[in-house]
């Protein structure tokens, strides 16, 4: 085995080990995810290794806005409903210290501290899996 191999198993077990998931592929076989019974770590011609992980990436366009009801919730705790999605960024509405409501706008680059939702109740990232 070589060093690359013998990390990918060790990898492969730590994850396993902790209850996350885990693939393994042979030379006939692309990478399957491993679903079923205990994993046999020494079995020749099987290569295993963590499932990685989803990419993701900050929202940077409105076709990653999910619509048509989405709030923001910014740094101070305060939850405001996004009106509308231009190429720039988005406008949503915001309660002012008079308790008037505002428009206001926001770029792509800026949301990647506040998060979303759409049903008011769980909020994440401003962020897509790609």
């Amino acid at each position: 085995m070589t060093r690359e191999e013998i990390n990918s198993l060790a990898m492969a077990m730590l994850a396993y080990l902790e209850g996350r998931a885990i693939q393994w592929e042979t030379s006939a076989d692309p990478w399957t995810d491993f679903t079923v019974g205990e994993p046999n770590f020494t079995g020749t011609g099987i290569r295993w290794r963590p499932k990685p992980e989803p990419k993701r990436r900050p929202w940077r366009g409105p076709e990653d806005v999910p619509l048509p009801v989405c709030w923001l919730r910014i740094g101070d705790g305060s939850t405001d409903l996004i009106t509308s999605v231009s190429p720039n960024g988005v406008k949503f509405t915001w309660m002012n210290c008079e308790h008037k409501n505002e428009v206001r706008f926001v770029q792509w680059n800026d949301l990647t501290r506040m998060h979303y939702s759409t049903d008011g109740k769980t909020w994440l990232p401003c962020e897509v899996t790609e």
